[in-house]
């Protein structure tokens, strides 16, 4: 399963294990070395743009989707 455009995830900052966003739209992936990933926080519209060491969590979806 891989990350894309338009999924909704959870961003995590890895070197504090501290959320970033808890409820994420994924607006752009990178392509390449020192590319940015684009998010966008579901709850304040808010968009986040990072390349700092993340760790992204999109959930399996239920059972017979």
């Amino acid at each position: 399963m891989s990350i894309e455009i338009g999924d909704k995830v959870t961003v995590n900052i890895n070197s504090s294990q501290m959320t970033l966003i808890h409820h994420a739209e994924v607006l752009y992936k990178p392509c390449a070395t020192g590319d940015s990933w684009g998010f966008k926080d579901i709850s304040s519209g808010d968009e986040i743009w990072t390349c700092e060491g993340i760790t992204i969590h999109k959930p399996k979806p239920p059972k017979g989707e």
